[in-house]
């Protein structure tokens, strides 16, 4: 599992820092050297989780040195995640702030679900973002998570298992699958909380291979093949709206199934 844990950490920085719409701002956030908060640069902003929390986790953000809010995020409220049972909560590295009129900090949980398969294994990343208020809202009376949406995953799935298949496949004995996703600001912005625009891409490599069918019965590999293939069904744009009734961010359109690259 050495070599997939490597390749799971250089394959899911799926964030771009698309930062500065005026009047919002996606701030860059950097582990302090205590590891225990994430900091803008300018110390202004710091965001920390406790893990130990007694009825969930804990996410509290400080302005300027001062505790400005918190939230508690109780069994089952980060959903994407918590129905694959993740227990690797860390904080997204970005803070976004909406304009000054809404005192709207949105600030991310990111969860991660990693399994092994036989000479493989699969890794995914949620993120969770939370609408933190000022003036002290008191936890647990309403889901303060406003966007859950995956990350990134990779899947590495063993392919070979005798000399035939080593031969046959070139020496790539693993069919790979990414699936990174780049979060940026929108233009437009409802109830104080900007647009969010999210784009995925997914691949396959070599280019032949599919989840969804056994790739020890496709024909040798060639030249052409060894290459990745973009997955058109789960590469996708969609700009998320926030939606005042529901209180969450609402896709343009529905997300495709990708439950394949998703599910460990």
């Amino acid at each position: 599992m050495f070599a997939l844990g490597a390749f799971l950490v250089s394959g899911c920085s799926a964030v771009s820092n698309h930062v500065d719409l005026a009047p919002y701002r996606m701030i860059p956030l950097v582990t302090d050297p205590g590891a225990e908060k994430h900091c803008s640069q300018d110390q202004k902003w710091c965001v920390q989780l406790d893990r130990n929390a007694d009825s969930g986790v804990m996410v509290s953000a400080t302005q300027d040195g001062k505790q400005a809010r918190e939230r508690t995020l109780g069994s089952g409220m980060l959903a994407g995640a918590d129905a694959f049972g993740a227990t690797d909560h860390d904080i997204w590295p970005f803070l976004i702030t909406g304009d000054d009129a809404s005192d709207n900090v949105l600030v991310g949980i990111t969860s991660t679900i990693s399994t092994g398969y036989s000479g493989g294994g699969a890794e995914v990343h949620f993120l969770d973002l939370i609408r933190l208020e000022a003036g002290g809202i008191p936890s647990g009376t309403t889901s303060p998570v406003v966007l859950s949406v995956p990350l990134g995953a990779v899947k590495m799935i063993r392919a070979c298992f005798d000399e035939d298949d080593v031969q046959k496949r070139r020496d790539v004995c693993h069919d790979e699958y990414r699936f990174e996703a780049d979060i940026r600001l929108g233009n437009q912005a409802t109830a104080g909380l900007p647009d969010i625009f999210y784009a995925s891409t997914a691949t396959a490599f070599p280019a032949t291979v599919s989840l969804d069918q056994d790739s020890t019965q496709l024909p040798a590999l060639r030249d052409e093949d060894l290459v990745e293939r973009v997955d058109e069904r789960c590469s996708f744009e969609r700009i998320f709206h926030f939606d005042i009734t529901s209180g969450r961010y609402q896709p343009d359109a529905p997300l495709p199934a990708c439950d394949d690259y998703l599910i460990p």
